[in-house]
C-alpha cells in the first residue's frame, strides 16, 4: 500500500535530520575549526620567528680586492701622490657602489708603506667601507726586494704592527695575519713536508693577532686565508678549530659549480665554515680566453649557485677591481658587465609578502624558483615569506608552486624596489583541482 502523507513526511524528516547530523553539521564544525585555526595563524604566530631580523645580503661579508693597485703599485704613490689619490678614489667609488661591505687592502705593513696604507684605509672609511687587511710584511715573500724573514720574526713584527697602529683599525674589520702563507717563509708545506709546522705557525699567528687586538680594544675578526689545495691537503680539523672555525680559501675554478662542491667538501672534512677569500675570472690557464659577456656569465653563474646553495656564506671576495685578466673595469675605468652582475648580488632586493590560498589560508612549504633556478627562502607562521632576489635592472621571474596547487609567477625589477630595495608581493596559490574539503571550507567561510 502507498504510504500515508504523514508517514512520508516523517520519513523525509528522518532523512534530513540524518543528513544534518552526519554530514552537514560535522562539515560545519570542521570548517569552523579550520577557519579559527587559520585566523590564529594569520593573526598570531610564533613571536620569536616574526620578530627575527630579515637578512638583507646573500653573504655576510661582501668584499672586492684592490691588490693590483694597493700592493703592486705601492711604490708609485710617492712619485705622484695626487694621481694615485685619484686611483684610490675611483676604486672606492666603484667598490662602494657595488654594494660591498668590505674592501680588501693588500698594502705591505713595512714602515716604508705606512703612509700608503693609511691613504687606502682613510679612503675606505670615507666611503663607509670596513677593511679586510690582506697585506703582509714584504720580507715574507720577498716583495720589493726585501730580505726574507723567519716565522719568529714575522710573529714579533705582527704584534708590533697591530699594537702600534691602533688608529688604522675599526670594529667590524677583518685581519688575515699571513695571506697565502705557503707562498713565503719556509715554503709550501706540500714540498717541505712540514705540514705540522705550517699548521702550528698559522695557529700562533692567529692567537698573536687576537691578543694584539684585545690589547688595543678593537673588535676585529681574524681569519686565515690560503689556497684551496693547502686547505684540502694540509689543514686538519684541530687546526681549523684552533683558527676559530672559519677558513677562507683562494680558489679559481674552470666551472662555476666547482665552488659549491669545494665548499661542501672542505666544510665536511674540516668541520669549519668556508668562505671564498679570492675568486674571479678569467684566469687564462684555467678558464681560457673570455669575452666581457662570458666573464659576466661566469660570475653570475658562480654567485647564483653560492647564493642558492650556501646561504650565510661567511665571506665572498672578488679579485680584483682593476688591472689583470679578472678586472671588473676596463683600462679606461669603465665598469664591465661582470661588475654589474656582482652588484646585482651584492645589493639584492628583499621580496616579501604572504603565500595563501584564495580563502586566506596559509600555504606552507611552497617552492620558489628565480629565473628557473630553485631558491631557498623562509615562510613564517601565517604564510609570511622573505626572499632575496638579485637586483636585475631588466627583471627576474619568480615562480611559486606547490604540489596540488596551480603555480603562479611574478616579475621583480630593480627600479620597482626604490632606495629601500624592498618589494612586497602577496601570492595566491589556488588548489588544483579543488578538493571536496576545500569546497566545504569555502562554503563555511562564506557564512562568516
Amino acid at each position: 500500500m502507498p504510504r500515508a502523507p504523514r508517514q512520508r513526511a516523517n520519513t523525509a524528516r528522518v532523512i534530513i535530520q540524518t543528513l544534518i547530523y552526519t554530514i552537514i553539521l560535522p562539515a560545519c564544525i570542521i570548517g569552523l575549526v579550520l577557519f579559527v585555526s587559520s585566523m590564529s595563524s594569520r593573526n598570531g604566530g610564533n613571536l620569536e620567528e616574526e620578530n627575527a631580523p630579515m637578512e638583507t645580503r646573500y653573504f655576510q661579508v661582501q668584499s672586492i680586492d684592490t691588490m693590483q693597485d694597493s700592493r703592486d703599485r705601492a711604490r708609485e704613490v710617492e712619485k705622484n701622490p695626487a694621481a694615485f689619490d685619484a686611483v684610490i678614489e675611483r676604486d672606492m667609488t666603484l667598490i662602494s657602489h657595488a654594494g660591498a661591505t668590505h674592501v680588501a687592502i693588500d698594502t705591505p705593513y713595512d714602515p716604508e708603506f705606512s703612509a700608503v696604507l693609511k691613504r687606502w684605509v682613510d679612503a675606505a672609511r670615507t666611503y663607509g667601507l670596513s677593511v679586510w687587511f690582506r697585506g703582509n710584511f714584504s720580507g715574507w715573500e720577498g716583495w720589493f726586494g726585501y730580505a726574507s724573514i723567519t716565522p719568529a720574526t714575522h710573529l714579533s713584527m705582527l704584534r708590533n704592527f697591530i699594537t702600534s697602529n691602533a688608529e688604522l683599525f675599526e670594529n667590524g674589520d677583518i685581519f688575515t695575519p699571513c695571506p697565502e702563507c705557503e707562498n713565503g717563509g719556509p715554503g709550501d708545506p706540500r714540498k717541505t713536508g712540514d705540514a705540522r709546522g705550517y699548521d702550528d705557525f698559522l695557529v700562533a699567528e692567529h692567537q698573536t693577532a687576537l691578543s694584539a687586538f684585545g690589547t688595543i680594544g678593537k673588535d676585529v675578526s681574524v681569519y686565515a686565508s690560503m689556497n684551496k689545495d693547502i686547505a684540502s691537503d694540509i689543514l686538519t680539523k684541530d687546526t681549523a678549530a684552533a683558527l676559530g672555525g672559519t677558513i677562507l680559501i683562494d680558489h679559481y675554478a674552470p666551472l662555476a659549480d666547482d665552488y659549491a662542491l669545494t665548499i661542501d667538501d672542505l666544510s665536511s672534512r674540516l668541520s669549519a665554515r668556508i668562505g671564498i677569500g679570492e675568486f674571479g675570472a678569467p684566469i687564462p690557464n684555467i678558464n681560457g680566453a673570455m669575452t666581457d659577456k662570458m666573464q659576466a656569465a661566469f660570475v653570475g653563474n658562480t654567485l647564483t649557485l653560492l647564493a642558492r646553495e650556501k646561504p650565510a656564506l661567511p665571506l665572498v671576495n672578488y679579485w680584483s677591481i682593476e688591472n689583470g685578466s679578472t678586472a671588473l673595469v676596463n683600462e679606461n675605468g669603465k665598469p664591465k658587465d661582470a661588475y654589474g652582475i656582482l652588484a646585482d648580488y651584492f645589493k639584492p632586493i628583499m621580496l616579501s609578502g604572504t603565500i595563501k590560498d584564495p580563502t586566506g589560508t596559509a600555504v606552507p612549504s611552497a617552492d620558489v624558483s628565480i629565473n628557473g633556478v630553485s631558491a631557498s627562502f623562509s615562510v613564517e607562521n601565517g604564510g609570511s615569506y622573505n626572499i632575496l632576489v638579485p637586483s636585475v635592472e631588466n627583471g627576474v621571474d619568480i615562480e611559486f608552486s606547490k604540489a596540488g596547487y596551480a603555480g603562479t609567477s611574478t616579475t621583480i625589477r630593480a627600479p620597482d624596489a626604490g632606495g629601500a630595495r624592498k618589494i612586497e608581493r602577496n601570492i595566491v596559490l589556488a588548489p588544483s583541482p579543488p578538493s571536496l574539503w576545500y569546497g566545504i571550507e569555502t562554503f563555511i567561510r562564506a557564512l562568516f
